[in-house]
This record gives structure tokens, C-alpha cells and sequence, in this order.
């Protein structure tokens, strides 16, 4: 069996530090992979375990030791290894409050690098759709050129709630990567500095909890990035200066409260944070975008970044809120028409946007339902050129 480390007894999670995820104290912890090995961690029921997976390796075979000690080995890169584990097995862990055993997976290879694998091959003796019993899938790669597979029409991936890479690769396109992965809780470590795109890549994955930060230098877009993502906490990019859309990037992830980047993207924004009611303090964007329209139409929200709105064409819905949820507007040199109606601005706020406003030439700005409106000095926006409906 492989080297394994046990956790203490309960099988309640940890509390998990900071709002991150901490899996069940009762499934045995995986041990720390060498480069080109593979670790995974299964649900072992009494009864039919059959597993299958296939790994693609530069040269040579990979091997595999199963949870219950059985082994293959010299397996051609790109084959299918299955077994059905057994129950009885010594090797497995104790029983876990969730009804299954836990058993560690250990995958080498005789040389080679592991270039992709498969975790949703489907066994030879199952005939209908299933899900594969994995857990944790931990590994060490440093020439991943293909992308990996977690889930696929016939087999999905319910039960995998960690995945945790250790190491590079050198994979263009990660779009749609982990979507509709519902078990997925946390992410640790994947490289994303190769792919060009961020589309749907976390979209639907309603229980993940905890990413990495990531390194999202070379995204084109983030259209559905994180979409429907209603349990992520929180997320922080690297630069994003190459993302020239975002549509719906950050739409109904209602636990969302932090979003941070080194560079902001250059993006039109149409819907990124939709129906978000998480977020209080969204993230400023980059000074070249034109298009803001529903950028902010979100509950929650609080206080509009500091964005240069000088290039802005347009502000359609640009911080609607069905509860009113803006007390402060921090952005500067809009010069089209648009409206901050029916939020939380009172004077000292509405008169500071009002003084950020650039030149208008008979545009409207449009201030009613706010606690200032008909007290603050609207002669701030009309002496600006502004047309003021409060």
C-alpha cells in the first residue's frame, strides 16, 4: 500500500480557517506527490467498486497500486487500468460517517512526464451513467500540455471535493475546465498562466468554496468565469490587463464578498456582477472600457470603486440595485447620460459624485429616490453642463 497519513477521528469537516473548506477529519490524508505521481483518494462502499482511469505519459508505461493494494503495472500511455477495489481490504481507512471507506489511489510512471489523465473512464462492467468514487485528486506534473478530465457525460464528478495540483503546464485552452463540477469544494494550485481564455471555466460549480489565486495573465475573457459559482467566498486574480470581456464573470455567486486583482481588466462589463448580493466592495476596472452597462446591477453592493469613467459610451443600468444598496459613488469623469436613482446617497455622497462628474453637453444625470434628493446642490452638475432629474 501507498505511504498514508490519517486524520484525527470524527467525521464532522473542521471549522475551516478564514471561511475556507477543510474536508471530513475521518478520510485519510494523501501524502505529498514527487513529480510525475499522482494520488487520489476514493470512496470505497460495501460492495461493486469498479474504477477505471487512464494516465498519457511522454515515454515509457505508468503503474498504479489501488486502494485495496492490488497493483498494475507497465501500463502503455493512454490505456485504461480498471479494478474493483474490495471492502474487506486492511488498507482502507475506517468507516466514515458519510457510509464508505477510504482508500488511497498511487499512480507512477517508469520515467516518463504524465502529460494528461482521465479520471472518468467508465469500468467495464457498468452499462449506464455513474460517478466516479474519487474524493481528492493530488499530483505533481511539470509538462501537463493536454488538459486533464474530472467528469464527463457518462461518468461525473459529484464526489470530488478537492483538487490539488503541484506544479506547471502548458495548456492554451483551461475554458470550461471545472465547470459543472458540483462537488468541487476547494482548488488548490492549478496553473492557469497559459490558457487564453477564462470562459465558464468555475461556472455551475455551486459548491466551491476556496480557489487559489490566479494567474490569469494571458485571458482573453471571463465570460461565465465563475457564473452560478454560489458558494465561492472569494477570488483573487494576478494581472488581467489581456481580458477584454467579462460578461456575467461574477453573475449569482451570492456568497462572493472579495474580489481582488494585481491589474484590473480592460473589459466591457456587461452583466459581470449580475444579481451578485454578496459583494459589497466590487473591484475597479481598467480605464480604457466603454461599455459598463449592468456592470454593478447587483444587490449588495455599497460603494462604486474608483473607476475613470472618461471612455464610458455606456452607463445603461449601470449600478442597479433592487434594494438601493449604494452609499457611495468613488468613480470620476463620466460624460454620457445615466442615472444613480433610488439608491443610499445622501449629500456629502451625491455632491462628491457630482464634483467627479466630467463636462457634460446637456446630458442627464438622473438622482431621484436617494435620501439627498432635494436637498444636495444640484447646481454642482448644471453649472458642469449637466441636466439634473431629482
Amino acid at each position: 500500500m501507498p505511504s498514508i497519513l490519517t486524520r484525527p477521528s470524527g467525521g464532522a469537516a473542521a471549522p475551516a480557517p478564514s471561511g475556507g473548506y477543510v474536508p471530513p477529519s475521518d478520510w485519510l490524508e494523501l501524502p505529498t506527490p514527487s513529480n510525475n505521481e499522482i494520488y487520489l483518494l476514493q470512496a470505497v462502499f460495501d460492495g461493486f467498486n469498479g474504477v477505471a482511469l487512464s494516465v498519457n505519459v511522454s515515454s515509457g508505461t505508468w503503474s498504479i497500486e489501488w486502494a485495496d493494494g492490488t497493483t498494475q503495472t507497465g501500463i502503455a500511455s493512454g490505456v485504461t487500468a480498471e479494478s474493483n477495489v474490495s471492502y474487506a481490504s486492511g488498507g482502507l481507512g475506517s468507516l466514515t460517517t458519510r457510509g464508505y471507506k477510504t482508500g488511497v489511489v498511487k499512480i507512477t510512471t517508469s520515467g516518463g512526464n504524465i502529460t494528461t489523465f482521465n479520471l472518468a473512464k467508465q469500468h467495464s462492467d457498468v452499462s449506464s451513467n455513474s460517478t466516479h468514487p474519487w474524493l481528492h485528486a493530488k499530483w505533481a506534473a511539470s509538462s501537463m500540455s493536454t488538459r486533464p478530465t474530472f467528469r464527463s457525460t457518462s461518468v461525473e464528478a459529484d464526489l470530488l471535493e478537492i483538487i490539488d495540483f503541484q506544479g506547471s503546464n502548458n495548456i492554451v485552452d483551461q475554458g470550461f475546465l471545472f465547470q459543472n463540477m458540483t462537488g468541487l469544494k476547494k482548488l488548490s494550485n492549478w496553473d492557469f498562466s497559459t490558457s487564453t481564455t477564462g470562459t465558464s471555466v468555475f461556472q455551475n460549480c455551486v459548491n466551491l468554496i476556496e480557489v487559489s489565486q490566479i494567474d490569469g495573465v494571458n485571458f482573453s475573457n471571463l465570460n461565465n468565469f465563475a457564473r452560478n459559482a454560489e458558494s465561492l467566498e472569494s477570488i483573487t486574480f494576478t494581472s488581467l490587463a489581456n481580458v477584454s470581456s467579462q460578461t456575467y464573470a461574477f453573475a449569482e455567486t451570492y456568497a462572493l464578498k472579495s474580489i481582488s486583482w494585481t491589474s484590473p481588466p480592460q473589459a466591457s462589463n456587461y452583466f459581470a456582477f449580475l444579481f451578485n448580493s454578496g459583494i459589497q466592495n466590487p473591484p475597479a476596472v481598467g480605464g480604457t472600457v466603454t461599455n459598463y452597462q449592468s456592470v454593478y446591477r447587483s444587490d449588495g453592493i455599497k460603494i462604486i470603486p474608483a473607476i475613470d469613467l472618461s471612455n464610458a459610451t455606456n452607463l445603461s443600468f449601470w449600478i442597479e440595485t433592487t434594494n438601493g444598496s449604494v452609499a457611495r459613488i468613488l468613480a470620476t469623469g463620466a460624460t454620457v447620460t445615466h442615472s444613480v436613482a433610488n439608491n443610499l446617497l445622501d449629500v456629502d455622497a451625491m455632491e462628491e459624485y457630482a464634483n467627479n462628474l466630467g463636462d457634460g453637453t446637456g446630458q442627464t444625470l438622473t438622482t431621484s429616490g436617494n435620501p439627498a434628493s432635494g436637498a444636495w446642490d444640484t447646481t454642482i452638475a448644471t453649472n458642469k453642463n449637466w441636466t439634473v432629474v431629482d
